[in-house]
C-alpha cells in the first residue's frame, strides 16, 4: 500500500531529524563544558578528548599551534562572532 510506504519513509525522516538535533544538542553541551571536561579529566582522556577536537598540533618554541576538527572548527569561527544575537535582547520574549 503507497500510504504506508509514505507514512514510514516520513517515519524515517522525523526520526533522522530528531537524531540530528539531538546530536547538535549534544555536542554544544560538550562544546560549552569542553574546559571544565578537560581540566577534570585523566591524561588518557585528554589525549582523547584532544584527538576528538584538534589536529596538525605543533610546537614552535613555547606555542603549540593547531587546527580544529570538523565541526568544532565551525563552533569556534562562531563562537568568536557577535552575530548570533546582533542585539542583547533579540532571542527574548515579551
Amino acid at each position: 500500500n503507497k500510504i504506508a510506504e509514505i507514512d514510514a519513509d516520513m517515519k524515517l525522516l522525523q526520526d533522522a531529524e530528531d537524531n540530528y538535533y539531538l546530536s547538535v544538542d549534544s555536542l554544544l553541551n560538550l562544546s560549552s563544558r569542553a574546559k571544565e571536561l578537560f581540566e577534570s579529566s585523566e591524561i588518557e582522556e585528554k589525549r582523547q578528548l584532544i584527538k576528538l577536537v584538534l589536529q596538525n598540533l605543533k610546537m614552535e618554541g613555547n606555542l603549540v599551534r593547531y587546527s580544529y576538527l570538523n565541526p568544532f572548527d565551525k563552533i569556534a569561527k562562531y563562537s568568536e562572532l557577535k552575530t548570533w544575537l546582533p542585539d542583547e535582547d533579540s532571542n527574548l520574549g515579551p
